[in-house]
């Protein structure tokens, strides 16, 4: 009985591996994209898409990394969570039309590989 129970292990094991890997294939890293204190970055994330005609349903927008006093300047990336991956697949196939823009040029998608 003792192998049944390896075998249980490692079936969780790539359950949750597999499970890990869908998740983040709902995340869009955004590069490039200013940052200002005080800002709304869900509106200016929805701001971004609607320039590029989508209109994805967003769980969550966060800043990734910390800045110091010194680094004000520098500009850390934006992780987008979306409700489906297929939401992100979309965004990152219009996302060469951003460049067009002119207050787009420095941004790039990404997904969170």
């Amino acid at each position: 009985c003792k192998k049944a129970a390896v075998t249980q292990e490692k079936l969780t094991k790539a359950i949750k591996t597999v499970s890990e890997e869908e998740d983040r294939g709902k995340n869009l890293m955004i590069f490039g994209f200013k940052e200002d204190k005080g800002e709304s970055l869900t509106d200016e994330v929805d701001e971004q898409f609607s320039s590029v005609g989508e209109k994805p349903c967003v769980s969550d927008c966060v800043r990734v990394g910390t800045t110091s006093e010194k680094e004000i300047s520098t500009v850390r990336p934006v992780k987008v969570i979306m409700r489906s991956s297929d939401a992100v697949y979309q965004l990152l196939r219009k996302s060469g039309k951003l460049r067009g823009l002119e207050n787009y040029k420095s941004v790039f998608f990404s997904p969170d590989r």
